[in-house]
C-alpha cells in the first residue's frame, strides 16, 4: 500500500494517497514503518488530519510531521 500511496501523490490524487497510507499504517506495512515521512512528496497532504493520524499510528510525532515546511 505504501508504494501506491507515493504513486498517487505523484499523480496528484491526495485522497487515494491517504487511503493507501491509512491502509499501510493499519497493516503495519514494513515499508511504511521504515521510510521517512519527511520527503517533500508528502507536502501536499502534510497539513491534513489524516496524515497526522498516519504519523501517530506508526509512532511518529504528528505535530512534527505536519509542521515540516515545504521545500
Amino acid at each position: 500500500a505504501t508504494p501506491l500511496a507515493v504513486a498517487y501523490l505523484g499523480l496528484g490524487d491526495t485522497a487515494r494517497a491517504l487511503d493507501h497510507l491509512e491502509a499501510a499504517a493499519a497493516a503495519r506495512d514494513p515499508y511504511l514503518l521504515q521510510m521517512s515521512l519527511t520527503p517533500p512528496w508528502f507536502d501536499p497532504i502534510r497539513a491534513q488530519s489524516r496524515f497526522a493520524a498516519v504519523a501517530r499510528a506508526i509512532g511518529l510525532d504528528p505535530v512534527v510531521m505536519t509542521r515540516l515546511s515545504p521545500r
